[in-house]
């Protein structure tokens, strides 16, 4: 079966797992030996990347960016990102993901030496991950726990980063064939 990654996984309504309540997760990593690997886009921590590595690593960090819970799994940090020269794996065009600790230095580095500019060079730091084994994640998607859909660089950067973009996009795949979902009012009940 051809890869999934850099496609978004949307929990359906009937998915029971509380941990993937009303997630959206960008798969990384699918293949059918090693299984797959995601990150939630849209369940940020309260701590910021800064709080995060002062307290536990106790070192000062300038990145005071959010921090993402990526999934139920323990892990440490890992960064979506469009730096090619530090990317560990090209998810989509573009769009790379790391977990060397020497290349997510050089990626926080930009941001000590005022390179970093948000709108060219977007960056999401998350700790955790979202982990199936082989033949995991296909037995879920046809019991119709998950939705499957194209990602693109503004669903990993720019969307919302709370449940507003599980609302969007289970919208945009659900009813996006009959309506246009850039039309809909954000609450449908004041129709």
């Amino acid at each position: 079966m051809p890869s999934r990654a850099g496609q978004l996984l949307i929990a359906s309504a009937q998915l029971g797992d509380p941990n993937f309540f009303h997630t959206v997760v960008l798969l990384v990593q699918d293949d059918d030996e090693h299984g797959s690997l995601g990150l939630v886009l849209n369940r940020p921590t309260s701590a910021t990347v800064k709080e995060a590595c002062e307290d536990d690593l106790s070192i000062a960090c300038p990145v005071d960016a959010p921090l993402f819970k990526g999934g139920p799994c323990e892990g440490l940090l890992t960064v979506l990102h469009t730096r090619e020269d530090v990317g560990d794996l090209e998810v989509m065009n573009g769009v790379y993901f790391t977990s060397r600790r020497d290349a997510i230095e050089s990626l926080m580095n930009d941001f000590a030496e005022n390179e970093f500019e948000p709108d060219k060079q977007p960056r999401r730091f998350f700790v955790g991950y979202a982990g199936w084994g082989a033949g995991q994640l296909d037995s879920e998607l046809e019991a119709g726990g998950w939705l499957l859909m194209p990602a693109t660089a503004d669903h990993i950067f720019r969307s919302g980063a709370d449940e507003e973009q599980w609302n969007k996009l289970i919208t945009e795949v659900t009813l996006g064939k009959w309506v246009d979902p850039e039309r809909m009012p954000e609450d449908p009940t004041v129709n």
